[in-house]
């Protein structure tokens, strides 16, 4: 087996970070940096990737848990290429290159749910949602390939259909996720074959599978078929003009990394007006306008880090334009020429310590350690050291 690339999508201090390892013939890659750069980060990643995200992850400190994504395209000996995407969970965090079981879940979620908010989303309050979210409700069904096979076997189905013979526990109703299912021998898919004929009352099959042709012509009539695709870029910017008439969508989206709820979030805060003022507020850090103590008590009081986040982001970033001149790639399109004024100015040396500080402090946020004097040490190390 070969990887041939290994997906930083959403884990430690990566972004949508993918390193590319499918050149050379040698198969050795050497992976450099200086401290704090995210070498152990990205082998940690490589060990979670195939062994899982553990309960306690000391990656999560820039997304939550439930967004942590680790991603790879491996080949086989055979020649044939697998993609695939690893969540943090208890159960079930192995999925489709597309992400597609998160779909998949979310809709049996709301399937489950006792209280649902509106047409379309899971309360996530209720008892049914508390044990979907443990792994614990008794009314979800999950087929998937046993660990030391790649194929669902009869077994499997067979006791699926035991499973969903007994009474519900909750709503009445029962929900089946089968993934992948063109994974599915062919004594398994000829004895899901009457579950799908016959299924029990008030039961809900999800076939999910990103080779439905592969699937038996029997299984695949007795389907609603549902073609899954990413939306296209000009879809979401009409859905999204309509939700938030004014607003930039391709500004608020690329903040977003293309992810359209997070962006209309992103415009109902008006984030790029506070983007541009905590922005301001370092630039007159570092030229003696503001008060660095001041800031750093404003700041240490917010409970998401929202103002330390963005100032790692756009570390970054300058990082980026210092070190290749250009400004292709960059997050923080709305402060593009700021960031191209800033960025010739700075010692790349010192950015890389203070990116070092607030990585730090990320991971030590839930701590008992005093916030506000670990948000000082970096913005005064920002006014007397980064120019």
């Amino acid at each position: 087996m070969k990887i041939r690339e290994l997906r930083l999508t959403a884990f430690g201090p990566f972004t949508g970070v993918n390193i590319d390892l499918s050149r050379g013939r040698e198969g050795l890659h050497v992976v450099y940096g200086p401290n704090e750069a995210g070498k152990s980060s990205a082998l940690r990643a490589l060990r979670n990737l195939f062994y899982g995200i553990p309960l306690r992850s000391p990656d999560g400190f820039l997304y939550p848990y439930e967004k942590m994504r680790v991603g790879a395209v491996i080949q086989r000996n055979n020649g044939e290429v697998l993609e695939f995407v690893r969540r943090k969970g208890r159960t079930n965090t192995l999925r489709a290159a597309d992400d597609k079981a998160v779909l998949a879940e979310e809709l049996a979620r709301f399937l489950l749910c006792e209280h649902p908010v509106g047409d379309t989303a899971a309360c996530r309050q209720c008892t049914s949602c508390t044990l979907f979210a443990a792994g614990n409700n008794p009314d979800y069904f999950r087929v998937t390939p046993a660990a030391d096979s790649r194929v669902i076997k009869i077994d499997q189905v067979r006791e699926l259909a035991a499973g969903l013979s007994m009474t519900s526990h909750g709503n009445g109703r029962k929900v089946v996720i089968l993934t992948p299912a063109d994974a599915l021998n062919i004594n398994a898919a000829n004895s899901l074959l009457k579950t799908l004929e016959e299924p029990t009352d008030n039961t809900v099959l999800v076939l999910v599978s990103a080779h439905p042709a592969r699937l038996p012509a029997t299984i695949r009539s007795r389907c609603q078929q549902i073609h899954v695709q990413a939306t296209d870029r000009q879809q979401i910017s009409r859905w999204f003009a309509d939700r938030h008439p004014g607003a930039s969508s391709g500004v608020y989206l690329a903040l977003a990394n293309g992810a359209p709820l997070q962006a209309l979030q992103l415009a109902q805060e008006n984030a790029l007006e506070e983007r541009g003022r905590r922005f301001r507020v370092l630039l007159g850090i570092r030229e003696g306008r503001e008060d660095p103590l001041a800031v750093a008590a404003d700041w240490a009081a917010d409970e998401d880090l929202k103002g330390l986040r963005w100032m790692r982001e756009w570390l970054m970033d300058l990082l980026r334009i210092r070190l290749t001149g250009h400004t292709e790639g960059i997050h923080g399109i709305d402060l593009l020429d700021s960031l191209s004024t800033l960025a010739p100015q700075l010692d790349t040396r010192i950015v890389f310590r203070q990116m070092d500080g607030i990585n730090r402090m990320l991971r030590l946020a839930d701590s008992s350690l005093n916030r506000q004097l670990m948000m000082e040490d970096i913005l005064l190390a920002w006014s007397e050291r980064v120019s």
